[in-house]
């Protein structure tokens, strides 16, 4: 949902529907919390076709980076990372 106009205030807060909204609106960067994710997701997709040499593989890798960064990395790096099984 996209609001514009008076319902948003010059610091980003206003009401849409009668409930308060806080914070900047949707879509826009909210920090370091999304920078990890990505760089995993990346670095898994590389460790999950290089290890196997399937798209498949690689895009499960990806969202497995993706969602659970902080498991998927040191599995990928026990596992060696993009060495061929």
């Amino acid at each position: 949902m996209h609001v514009t106009g008076p319902a948003i205030g010059p610091e980003g807060r206003g009401h849409i529907h009668g409930l308060p909204v806080i914070g900047k609106p949707l879509g826009q960067y909210q920090g370091g919390m999304s920078v990890l994710p990505t760089i995993s997701a990346a670095a898994m997709a590389y460790h999950g076709y290089k290890r196997t040499r399937s798209y498949g593989w690689a895009f499960a890798w990806a969202v497995f980076g993706g969602m659970i960064p902080i498991v998927a990395v040191p599995v990928s790096l026990a596992q060696g990372f993009g060495k061929r099984k």
